[in-house]
């Protein structure tokens, strides 16, 4: 068995130019929690994770080391910096470490 006899093909992709606010719209309507980012010519040049967006959301280290007050009673600051991140592009916080293999690759 290779990887061609496993594999997903009509994959959900974003352009490298799209949005956070595209991605997590795209996530939550095909209710998914990776998408590839590829060019023009469809090629893969990153992966964007829910997770990854979900740190847009979450202070930096530096920033909890200042102020602990981090931990708010409400939601409304995490909501706050996230949507201040909303209309990035894609590319900016997209991961690109990622493996590929080729169609003939024994899934073993």
């Amino acid at each position: 068995m290779v990887a061609r006899d496993v594999m997903l093909t009509d994959l959900i992709s974003l352009h490298g130019d799209g949005t956070v606010r595209q991605a997590i719209g795209l996530m939550l309507s095909e209710k998914i929690r990776e998408i590839p980012v590829v060019d023009d010519q469809q090629h893969l040049v990153g992966t964007v994770r829910d997770d990854g967006l979900v740190s847009l959301a979450m202070p930096s280290y530096s920033e909890m080391l200042v102020d602990m007050s981090y931990i708010p009673d409400d939601f409304e600051p995490f909501e706050r910096r996230l949507r201040s991140s909303a209309d990035l592009p894609i590319n900016a916080v997209m991961r690109q470490d990622f493996i590929t293999v080729s169609e003939d690759t024994s899934v073993i």
